[in-house]
């Protein structure tokens, strides 16, 4: 009987000990199912704090936003952009002109922020470029204000499966080394070129209009800069040159070279994917396109492949010329102008844009 009694204990103390670890287990559950909630909420929610301290030296500042905080009397704070090597950028409605534009907050020693401001005096006016509205200093940081119309070319992508006709990558490839040339011209190299940082734009006329958005990285020509250090995932991108990768100092060829694989992806051919072939590094992927750029394109865009051709020749003999780009790119498709119009359907509705 003792026996017994002594088993009965046991049996309870133990289902004892596994109710509680249940009741642990899904207490522990909840709070994370409650955390990871709350971490949702915060992110969709439309009243989110931009909360972000921005650090270079030994500076630290704070900025903490909620949605409609008027800056500098004018700029009523929207929606969080994003946080990037220690730059805030976020989506402002600007009360004075009633447009909407995009706010870069530094520290306000950070000497980025003369390098932006010259970038943007210097290449004031040309097509396809925002304009800087303002620059102001606010609570111990520094504030640049830039124009932002349009979609991001790489959400129009993702919307279209990755994919747009050769026609109008053709067109959004010319209007690109266009407006590349005009910075260049301004003795300024861009250095992030890419889908996202393309941006486009239906106008007043049903016209699609494309501009570049992202001039963090830019720098003058001469002397040539070097790329940053190797944990900058967009100086050293699966949009960059092979030279580019490789740490020699940028040219305005890499730009150039940047536009090619954006026109690539618009074809839905991407050899650089960090996804495909994992055992390959960023570089060797790099090398082997640059051995044989025509094994990557169907027979109808072999063009990309000769235009990359003769930009990495005119490296090699340094003779770079912007007229014989695109005199080889005007003849590229038969029976299509670079300069005819894009095509693309829109909705003016909801602001969906599909480009065909």
């Amino acid at each position: 009987m003792r026996r017994q009694i002594q088993r009965i204990v046991c049996m309870h103390r133990v289902c004892t000990v596994r109710r509680q670890l249940k009741k642990l287990i899904l207490l522990t559950n909840s709070r994370r199912t409650l955390q990871t909630n709350n971490a949702t909420k915060h992110r969709l929610s439309p009243t989110f704090f931009a909360y972000s301290f921005i650090k270079v030296g030994l500076v630290t500042r704070k900025m903490n936003f909620r949605k409609g905080t008027i800056l500098n009397q004018r700029y009523a704070y929207e929606q969080f952009a994003g946080s990037y090597y220690n730059v805030l950028s976020f989506h402002a409605f600007d009360k004075q002109t009633d447009e909407q534009v995009l706010v870069k907050g530094y520290a306000m020693n950070d000497p980025r922020v003369n390098a932006h401001v010259t970038f943007f005096e210097r290449c004031d006016g040309i097509k396809g470029v925002p304009k800087m509205v303002e620059v102001f200093d606010m609570d111990g940081n520094t504030f640049i204000v830039l124009g932002h119309e349009g979609i991001p070319l790489g959400s129009i992508l993702r919307d279209s499966l990755f994919h747009c006709s050769m026609e109008n990558t053709y067109r959004i490839g010319f209007r690109l080394f266009r407006i590349i040339h005009s910075v260049h011209r301004h003795n300024f190299v861009i250095r992030d070129i890419r889908p996202q940082s393309v941006r486009c734009l239906v106008n007043e006329n049903e016209e699609l209009q494309v501009s570049l958005s992202n001039f963090g990285l830019s720098a003058p020509i001469s002397p040539p800069p070097l790329q940053p250090s190797g944990d900058n995932p967009i100086a050293n991108g699966m949009f960059q040159s092979l030279s580019a990768i490789r740490g020699n100092p940028y040219v305005p060829i890499d730009d150039y070279i940047a536009v090619v694989f954006v026109m690539l992806d618009c074809q839905g051919v991407n050899p650089f994917n960090a996804n495909a072939n994992q055992h390959m590094t960023l570089l060797q992927k790099k090398e082997r396109f640059h051995s044989n750029p025509y094994g990557f394109l169907p027979e109808a865009c072999q063009w990309i492949a000769d235009i990359y051709l003769l930009l990495e020749g005119m490296r090699e003999d340094g003779n770079f010329q912007h007229i014989d780009v695109m005199s080889l790119l005007n003849k590229a498709v038969p029976g299509v102008k670079a300069q005819s119009a894009i095509t693309f359907r829109h909705n003016p509705a909801n602001g969906h844009l599909l480009i065909d």
